[in-house]
């Protein structure tokens, strides 16, 4: 019985370590550079990079893909924007005025 159980123990341990590094390694490699990311975010809200006070730029695991989440502050305005990191391409849009 305990052979079983540390087979088990086992095996589910090279499954979960095998699927971390998987997803690890496909994060660390996205196709979409942080620096790309902010200057699509910043381009959908029509300024330039340098005019911007950046709040967020993250590389999360959301819907089945990996996003960067970025929020920025510019003009008395916040923008999130949420962008696809292999293809660049924008979830969401969102600007709300930033009391």
């Amino acid at each position: 019985m305990k052979k079983i159980v540390l087979k088990a123990a086992l095996l589910a341990a090279t499954i979960s370590s095998t699927g971390v590094f998987a997803l690890t390694s496909f994060a660390a490699n996205p196709k979409i550079t942080q620096a790309r990311a902010k200057e699509i975010a910043v381009a959908k809200a029509g300024v330039q990079v340098g005019n911007v006070n950046f709040k967020k730029v993250k590389l999360e695991y959301e819907h089945g893909r990996y996003e960067y989440d970025i929020e920025f502050l510019y003009n008395g305005y916040e923008y999130d924007v949420e962008l696809d990191a292999n293809t660049g391409a924008i979830l969401e849009y969102d600007v709300e005025y930033d009391d």
